[in-house]
C-alpha cells in the first residue's frame, strides 16, 4: 500500500545521501463523531521534533542557521520549537491580522524545509495526507515550482485518492507535480506479501 511504499523510498533516499523525515497526519474524533485534524501544522510535527533535538544538539549555531526568527514564531504552534538554545536572542513575532499571520506561518514554513536541505539533499514523506489540516495543506500548496525547481527537496505526500481533499486535489494537477497511483492488490498478491512478511511461503486461508 501507499505506507509501504512510502517507506521503500524512504530507505532508498537515505541510502543515496538523503536526510529523510517522515511525517503523518492523524485526526480525532470531534463531538459531532466526524474525524477532524488534532492541530494546526501537525503534519511537520516531527520534523519539528527533529529540529529540537538536532538544535539542543548542537546549541544556538544550529538553531540560528535552521531557524532564526522563525523558531519563535513556529514555536507559538510548535511546543517543540519552545525554548531551543539562542531562540530567546531573537525579536518576538509582531502581531499582525489573520490572514497576514497564516502567510507568515506558511511562509516559515517554508522557509525552514529551505534551510534544512542546504547541506544535504531532503526528503519530507508525509502520510495520510489526506487528514492535513487546513495550514499544513497550505504549506503544501505553496510549494511552487520556483521552490521544486531550486530546493533540493523532495515532498512525499500519500493519501487515500477516495478521501482526497480539495486541496490535494488543486496540488495533485500541477505540471510539475508527478501523481503515482497505486491500486488495490487482490487476493493472490496481498498473500504474498503476508507470507513474505510472515516468512512463510503458504498462508491458511484464516490469516487472510
Amino acid at each position: 500500500g501507499k505506507t509501504f511504499f512510502a517507506n521503500e523510498i524512504a530507505q532508498r533516499a537515505a541510502a543515496s545521501g538523503f536526510r529523510v523525515l517522515a511525517g503523518e497526519a492523524v485526526t480525532v474524533r470531534a463531538g459531532d463523531g466526524a474525524d477532524a485534524p488534532t492541530s494546526p501544522l501537525h503534519l511537520f510535527m516531527p520534523m519539528f521534533e527533529w529540529l529540537r533535538d538536532h538544535c539542543h544538539e548542537y546549541g544556538t549555531p544550529e538553531t540560528d542557521r535552521l531557524l532564526g526568527a522563525n523558531a519563535r514564531l513556529l514555536g507559538e504552534l510548535a511546543p517543540a520549537l519552545r525554548r531551543l538554545p539562542g531562540a530567546d536572542s531573537w525579536p518576538a513575532p509582531a502581531p499582525l491580522p489573520p490572514v497576514a499571520a497564516r502567510e507568515r506561518y506558511v511562509r516559515a514554513v517554508l522557509d525552514t524545509v529551505a534551510r534544512l536541505a542546504e547541506t544535504q539533499p531532503l526528503l519530507v514523506t508525509l502520510d495520510d495526507a489526506q487528514w492535513a489540516d487546513d495550514l499544513s495543506a497550505a504549506v503544501l500548496e505553496a510549494m511552487s515550482e520556483h521552490f521544486v525547481e531550486t530546493t533540493p527537496v523532495v515532498v512525499l505526500a500519500a493519501y487515500r485518492s477516495e478521501e482526497v481533499s480539495e486541496p490535494l486535489r488543486r496540488l495533485s494537477s500541477r505540471p510539475w507535480v508527478e501523481r503515482i497511483p497505486l491500486r488495490r492488490l487482490n487476493a493472490a498478491e496481498v498473500g504474498t506479501v503476508a507470507g513474505d512478511m510472515l516468512s512463510s511461503a503458504e498462508l491458511e486461508p484464516q490469516v487472510m
